[in-house]
Formats: structure tokens, C-alpha cells, sequence
């Protein structure tokens, strides 16, 4: 098993699901989502494999849970621990 801690930082374009539940949104301000990852080394063995896992959860997450097309990817940061 490997363990990751992973971050997100991105934009939020207007037509977010959530923007009417966002204080103080503009298009350029910055969002903060981090999560702790688990994975399987025989289901996932290829680090690729696990990042990619990784960036489109978060980003699901932040684009409300719908898909990813309301938010801008800034940077995703990964840590195994």
C-alpha cells in the first residue's frame, strides 16, 4: 500500500455550481483542496497511474462534483508519506 498526501490549488470560473455560496469570489481568487490518498500497489503500481488518480479526484471535488469544467487548475502537489 502507498499513502500520499496530495493538494489542489485553483480558480473557479462564474459558472460554478457553488459560486452563490463563495464569499468574496472573483476570477482570480485562489482555492486550497488537500486529501489523504491509499492505494492498492497492485491495482495502481505506476506512479503516472496514481497522480493522475489523484489530480482528477481533487479537481472533482473542486469543480463541486460534477466535472471538472468550472475550475482552472493551478497546481497539484503530491507527498508520499
Amino acid at each position: 500500500m502507498s499513502r500520499y498526501e496530495a493538494s489542489i490549488n485553483y480558480t473557479m470560473k462564474a459558472t460554478h455550481p457553488d459560486i452563490n455560496c463563495v464569499r468574496d469570489w472573483t476570477p482570480s481568487k485562489v482555492f486550497h483542496y488537500s486529501d489523504t490518498y491509499t492505494f492498492d500497489d497492485d491495482v495502481y503500481p505506476e506512479e503516472e497511474d496514481r497522480r493522475d488518480f489523484m489530480r482528477h479526484d481533487m479537481a472533482l471535488v473542486a469543480g463541486g462534483g460534477y466535472n471538472t469544467d468550472h475550475i482552472e487548475i493551478i497546481r497539484c502537489e503530491y507527498t508520499r508519506k
